[in-house]
């Protein structure tokens, strides 16, 4: 399901968390280095928000090296969230709208992991370029559940 807009959403970002962060070793193997990353997003419809994690684990070889996971609330406009998020069954983060905050949410981790490692030679490997396109492809659909009495 595509969701078309002719408008961009208008939203602020709301509340930031790191969720997780942890220097698991700082011996760099600089001949083997990569990294995992993946995202996840929700939505509180009563209070139109709509949340983006990021988590970004650094490796060399095939330890970890670095793991943190950050967490960005945004609050969206009220009118943008009931005409384009808000659906009968289901929320509907246009792939656009999905793309764009999740980029801010790996800007603002990269913040917070080079404030983390100000003090560690990790502190010489910020979060690189991360071509969001290649892992959001599409309208993010999120399924209301329902709730029995």
């Amino acid at each position: 399901m595509t969701v078309k807009s002719t408008k961009p959403i208008q939203f602020n970002i709301g509340k930031i968390e790191t969720l997780q962060f942890a220097i698991l070793q700082e011996d760099v193997d600089e001949t083997s280095l990569s990294l995992e990353a993946s995202f996840g997003f929700g939505v509180d419809g009563e209070s139109q928000i709509v949340r983006c994690t990021f988590e970004y684990i650094f490796l060399s070889a095939t330890s970890q090296l670095l793991k943190i996971e950050s967490a960005v609330q945004f609050s969206v406009d009220q009118e943008c969230f009931v005409k384009v998020i808000e659906q009968k069954h289901a929320w509907v983060l246009p792939k656009e709208f999905a793309i764009h905050i999740a980029m801010t949410t790996v800007s603002i981790t990269r913040g917070i992991l080079h404030e983390k490692t100000r003090k560690s030679v990790l502190n010489n490997y910020p979060i690189p370029v991360i071509n969001v396109l290649d892992q959001v492809n599409n309208d993010i659909v999120i399924q209301k559940s329902k709730v029995e009495n």
